[in-house]
């Protein structure tokens, strides 16, 4: 039985059409890709002129050559009607789609593109366009600007491109992207093309690509301590025990997962050689009198998972299994790591050297490690060369193997951190066996910092695709950073959802930067967005992060000011942040105030250093959010579900709050509107409790001794601003019923 369908390939390509719902579908066979494109109609401006179904008959003929296969639609017109033409043409590089023949009018179409599953299909812009901010994304999110779906399992897009009238956005209810096209035929027709885009981060980096393995907790980049910035070589057992306790009690609830023992746990100073029995086998017996293996037992009790630096290419001091196995030597070469360094080609020390020293640090418990010393290694292996063991191989193929070897040995749900400063070997080589890579110098001082920002630039395109980007340790102590610096360092890494590693003496932190990292914890899940580097002037920098939720989409600028002067920035909300047109509500996080509607750009004040965090949120015809306190990301990290009743006029939302942490949501309400009642009750996680009434809007209402909830209105702005302070961690929920007046 004929399905009513025609048909046309050629190699891997093919479109079909239903003749009855007026839909293509153009697949690549290879891929598992496709795109679907439903004929809505012909427009005039937004009034529906024709519709594909007001058409009397189409004629529909095909075109075979040597290059191409070609499948025509000639609808046919009513009197008075214009025609239209539909013209698909599939080669071996794509399929060609264009609408012709319809006069004055604007064709437009929709559809949905399907080319990867789950979190692994991302949209993104991979025109070379490239805007001055990074560009990223919380869950299925789109801009005006992507034009392709990204598979990062493959590192693939299927792309449309040819059109300026393309727009793409997650369907919630399909579970993949749709899209719509706008195009018109005067003078020269728009031609869409549909197509596999290959290899795009793997040229980019040249690079063997292979996607990220997300690791047991680690489906997302870790956050805790680390001893190196913060205590440097005075670390110990008492101190890393100190600071695991201060997180327990103070960070814990909110997000913070793990503690990082670095290397001085065998170096003691910047040493060269060190002769008193410490070694990659023998931890400081002075600074950890109880043995690492103990450690790593308290930390896991404090309900964090266990990190340590190894750096097992050398060593400072001459080991007993160096001594035992001198084969496995490859040169004595005086550096900051040490002088001695091994063959890692040598099956002495693939089989025997390295099973000892990584199962040991697996015996005692640690479940992630921190991988030091490999540009040491790579440039001692290109220094002495011909004394390798397999002098035969790359020094390439010679690290990947000796990589591959230690993942294999620590298995794969521990966590692997490449320290790789700003040596781009490190951080590329391990694609595929690393599961994060230091990408810049160590950044102690505010230069250091502007240095990694600019990696950031240049290799977040990799970012939770291949590698989890580490800039390395957030420093917030008044020793490295003012306050407007330590808010800039701790913005970019939480925006951009980067590895947070607590780079301070926990205690010594004063209250407001250690409240900066409550504010940047849980960290979040967080992929790019386009695959061209941000430009920048080199005195500000701008990250846009597009935000998608099954119940709205928003964005979160941040917007630094890198130089020492205060700068005045121009945000365009289409070309920068890359927003549809309209009018969108604008807070400013740390200046805890609305800056108003805009519908162009925004003109923004920076004082020297500094980061303004803003959501931007499109403005709605009903009372809707605007901002929360409790995260950098203003709503994203805590909100599990928020609903709107345009029959009952009540919005409802879900908070994952923190104990004692007074929580706070902005409301604007739009003319008409003022609210009735407000009430909230516990969802999980705490004992039962009565909501809690604050039909009261007047001033704060207590309701018991360890929980507040208050609201107030701002009638000039039209905000409602609502406070609560949850008596446990957990869940709650929050009803706002308004009324029209």
């Amino acid at each position: 039985m004929k399905n009513n369908k025609e048909y046309v390939s050629y190699g891997k390509y093919m479109a079909s059409y239903d003749v009855k719902a007026h839909t293509f579908t153009f697949i690549h066979e290879g891929e598992g890709a496709a795109a679907t494109l439903r004929l809505v109609g012909l427009y005039e401006g937004e009034r529906l002129a024709l519709g594909f179904d007001d058409y009397r008959d189409v004629r529909i003929t095909r075109k075979l050559s040597n290059t191409s296969h070609e499948l025509t639609l000639n609808f046919i017109d009513r009197e008075g009607l214009p025609g239209a033409e539909v013209w698909v043409s599939v080669t071996s590089r794509g399929i060609t789609f264009v609408v012709r023949e319809i006069g004055h009018y604007e064709f437009r179409g929709q559809g949905h593109i399907r080319y990867g599953e789950g979190e692994s299909a991302f949209a993104v812009n991979t025109k070379d366009d490239p805007t001055d901010a990074i560009r990223a994304a919380i869950g299925p999110a789109a801009s005006r600007y992507d034009n392709a779906i990204y598979n990062s399992e493959r590192d693939r897009a299927f792309a449309i491109d040819g059109t300026v009238g393309l727009t793409i956005c997650y369907d919630w209810d399909e579970g993949c992207y749709g899209y719509s096209i706008k195009t018109k035929s005067e003078g020269i027709a728009e031609r869409m093309k549909y197509s596999i885009i290959k290899d795009i981060l793997g040229e980019k980096y040249g690079i063997d690509f292979v996607p990220l393995k997300k690791r047991g907790i680690y489906n997302k980049p870790p956050a805790g301590f680390m001893t190196w910035y913060a205590l440097k070589f005075d670390a110990s057992e008492e101190a890393v025990l100190r600071n695991t306790e201060f997180q327990r009690d103070k960070l814990l609830d909110y997000g913070a997962d793990t503690v990082w023992v670095d290397w001085e746990w065998c170096h003691r100073r910047y040493e060269r050689e060190r002769f008193d029995g410490v070694d990659a086998f023998n931890p400081d017996p002075e600074k950890y009198p109880r043995g690492l293996g103990n450690l790593a037992e308290k930390i896991k009790e404090a309900g964090f998972v266990p990190a340590l630096w190894i750096g097992f290419t050398n060593d400072a001091a001459l080991t007993d299994y160096e001594r035992e196995h001198p084969e496995i030597s490859l040169a004595h070469n005086d550096t900051w790591s040490g002088r001695y360094y091994y063959d890692i080609t040598h099956p002495e020390y693939l089989d025997g050297f390295l099973p000892k020293a990584v199962e040991q640090v697996m015996s005692w418990g640690y479940k992630a490690i921190k991988f030091d010393t490999l540009p040491n290694c790579i440039q001692a292996h290109e220094n002495f060369h011909g004394n390798m063991y397999k002098p035969e191989l790359t020094t390439y193929s010679a690290y990947r193997g000796m990589v591959k070897r230690v993942r294999e040995l620590v298995g794969e749900d521990v966590y692997m951190l490449a320290c790789s400063g700003s040596y781009d070997p490190v951080l590329l080589w391990g694609a595929g066996l690393f599961d994060s890579s230091r990408i810049g110098p160590d950044l102690f001082t505010w230069e250091k910092f502007v240095e990694t920002f600019d990696r950031l630039a240049q290799f977040y395109p990799l970012h939770g695709v291949v590698i989890y980007n580490d800039p390395d340790n957030v420093v917030l102590r008044e020793e490295y950073s003012t306050y407007e610096q330590a808010k800039t360092r701790l913005s970019v890494v939480s925006l951009l959802g980067l590895p947070l590693t607590f780079g301070d003496e926990l205690s010594e932190l004063p209250a407001e930067r250690l409240d900066l990292l409550r504010r940047a914890l849980p960290v979040q899940k967080v992929h790019p967005a386009d695959f061209n580097n941000g430009l920048s002037d080199g005195k500000t920098r701008l990250i846009s992060l597009n935000i998608s939720r099954p119940y709205e989409g928003y964005l979160v600028a941040g917007v630094t000011n890198l130089t020492n002067a205060p700068r005045t920035r121009q945000i365009s909300l289409a070309d920068t942040l890359r927003l549809a047109d309209g009018e969108y509500l604008v807070w400013d996080y740390f200046e805890d105030k609305l800056l108003g509607v805009f519908t162009r750009s925004i003109i923004l004040e920076l004082s020297p250093y500094s980061t303004k965090v803003l959501a931007v949120r499109r403005k709605l015809s009903r009372p809707q959010l605007v901002t929360t306190n409790r995260h950098l990301t203003q709503g994203t990290a805590e909100i599990v579900n928020m609903s709107w009743s345009e029959d009952t006029l009540e919005l409802a939302f879900t908070s994952r709050l923190v104990k004692d942490d007074p929580y706070k949501a902005v409301i604007h309400l739009p003319v008409g509107y003022s609210i009735d009642t407000c009430d909230v009750s516990e969802v999980s996680g705490t004992d039962t409790q009565e909501p809690h009434d604050v039909s009261d809007l007047r001033g704060l209402i207590e309701t018991d001794e360890a929980s507040t909830l208050s609201a107030e209105t701002d009638r000039d702005s039209r905000l409602l601003s609502i406070r609560f302070t949850p008596r446990l961690t957990g869940k709650y929920g929050f009803k706002l019923k308004f009324k029209l007046q």
